[in-house]
């Protein structure tokens, strides 16, 4: 039995395939919902990030969504089988994708346990990467025959569900992992007051809220880079797009060595971690901005999630930047920063007054939140009795009229102090095509990274000529930071190598990366000095 439309009552076609040997095993049920709703059709189901699924609190609606796991709320029971008794009338039915039997009198035969999630609207998503599972076919592919988004953040989307998975599996699900999940949106009435608003919202019990739908999942899908592997798999090698994408890089910022780095850091990803510390995050701080939007627009073009934060006096005093757990409402309370891995981070300081800024509340702890995810990616949650650690992986930019201000980077760069303004035209200019296979070629250059092959013979080059690049005055590294400038010089190296087209390390990769990050520091200190230290004014003092 096949359901061509999206339309089909789900549980008319749940009843009709459930026999009662599956009250054990609800997994093989939902293996034949699978096939009754195959991949076509659950591709054609609405929605819910572009248009809600009017009716859903009177009747189910089968949907789709791109979504993110905010919250795990652990298992809860229910019904697997159960006897249905309405005046004469009886049957044996699943509680499989129910919240409530409408007004029969319910026997339960038999229960089971499912699991259960807080998801949301992916964090940062850019109107490319939504548009993207909005118009694609089964296939993969941009279905030109749909009618086009006009945002990819509609009006009345659902800022919120509990996405609830039967198969075991999803027991080990991550939260911040974003997953395609196709299946029953319920409004189950659980607790709905229409004069409980905002803190006052009340659960009505630990995994069901009031005025928050249910989504019973019929099958999901991880999205690990923003796209699907079908589409990946028809992209030309990002060797011979890479080039194409510094080159139209140079025509939007107007210099040769900050779109090198621009085009690094869209690539930059924290892919393993050693001794504490990140392989291949590159934090990023453009200085000499005096307009963030051309930056922040160029990402956005090419980047599949953006997120913005202008860092004011209000946005840093005002709320936690990480996420906090209320255990009145067993909500835990997204921070600005709670984000899928892969996000961008865009931290605004251009907005900063000058001078003297007022701060309070959160900003302390707000910082130090920023300097964690900077330096170690990592970010901890607050859980009221205990703080737990999650690693994370999101590539960081500041953009700043100086240095930052606020918070420290390892890689500083400044635009030129002449010409036009960082602008996203010449990316606008493409046909859509072209665009989309420089985003797809980043996200594949992502993945490269981490398959980069460094030889014994190069490794010991590379060390060899560190070693004599220690020893030379110029360049005038103390001793406790050696290994740092190692460390960076070797990340440089490897985004060097896959934005080259290459997948080996090599010598060469290794010399031109060193002259960038020389490059790079000397037009930085010639044009926006270092602020003097501690020992610096030591030194000054012990010479006079």
């Amino acid at each position: 039995m096949e359901c061509e439309s999206a339309t089909c009552n789900v549980y008319e076609a749940l009843d009709k395939l459930f026999t009662g040997d599956e009250s054990t095993q609800p997994d093989s049920l939902i293996n034949k919902l699978r096939e009754t709703f195959p991949h076509s059709v659950r591709k054609s189901w609405p929605s819910v990030n572009s248009e809600l699924a009017t009716g859903w609190k009177d009747v189910p609606v089968m949907v789709r969504a791109r979504c993110m796991l905010q919250n795990s709320l652990g298992s809860e029971f229910y019904p697997a089988s159960c006897e249905l008794t309405k005046g004469e009338a009886r049957r044996i039915v699943s509680g499989v994708l129910r919240d409530s039997f409408d007004d029969e009198e319910v026997k339960v035969l038999s229960y089971a346990d499912r699991h259960c999630y807080v998801a949301v609207p992916v964090p940062g998503a850019t109107e490319w990467y939504q548009a993207h599972f909005e118009d694609q076919t089964t296939d993969g592919s941009m279905d030109m025959k749909r009618p086009k988004l006009e945002s990819a953040v509609a009006k009345n989307v659902l800022e919120r569900f509990v996405a609830k998975f039967i198969d075991d599996a999803a027991a080990e699900l991550k939260v911040n992992a974003v997953f395609d999940v196709y299946g029953v949106l319920s409004g189950h009435g659980f607790g709905d007051n229409p004069e409980m608003e905002g803190d006052q919202e009340d659960c009505s019990s630990p995994t069901n809220f009031a005025g928050v739908p249910n989504l019973h999942v019929v099958h999901y899908e991880q999205v690990d880079g923003g796209v699907e592997e079908v589409l990946l798999s028809t992209l030309s090698p990002p060797s011979a797009l890479l080039p194409r994408l510094r080159s139209l890089l140079v025509d939007c910022v107007g210099d040769e060595l900050t779109a090198d780095y621009l085009a690094m850091h869209l690539m930059s990803s924290t892919y393993a971690r050693a001794d504490n510390a990140t392989i291949c995050a590159l934090p990023l701080n453009v200085c000499g901005v005096k307009n963030a939007e051309g930056i922040e627009e160029i990402v956005k073009m090419l980047a599949a999630k953006v997120k913005i934060l202008p860092l004011t006096s209000s946005s840093l005093s005002s709320a936690p930047f990480h996420s906090v757990k209320c255990y009145k409402t067993n909500k835990l309370q997204q921070g600005e920063l709670q984000v899928s891995a892969g996000t961008h981070l865009i931290i605004d300081e251009t907005k900063t007054p000058r001078g003297k800024v007022e701060v309070s509340g959160c900003a302390a702890a707000n910082l130090g939140t920023l300097h964690k995810v900077i330096s170690e990616q990592r970010m901890e949650y607050d859980f009221g009795f205990y703080r737990c650690p999650f690693e994370v992986d999101v590539p960081v930019m500041v953009l700043s009229e100086e240095r930052s201000r606020y918070v420290a980077t390892p890689y500083r760069i400044c635009l030129p102090s002449s010409g036009p303004a960082p602008s996203a035209d010449p990316l606008k200019s493409l046909p859509k095509n072209d665009l989309l296979a420089l985003r797809l070629a980043i996200l594949r250059a992502k993945t490269a990274l981490k398959d980069v092959v460094v030889s014994g013979d190069v490794a010991q080059a590379i060390q060899d000529d560190f070693v004599r690049m220690c020893a030379d005055p110029a360049y005038g590294l103390a001793s406790d930071e050696k290994a740092h400038k190692m460390s960076q010089l070797l990340i440089v190296t490897r985004l060097v190598t896959v934005l080259r087209g290459q997948s080996e390390m090599s010598v060469d990769s290794w010399k031109v990366a060193v002259l960038m990050e020389k490059r790079r520091e000397e037009e930085l200190n010639a044009r926006f000095p270092p602020a003097p230290t501690a020992a610096d004014f030591a030194a000054e003092n012990k010479e006079n």
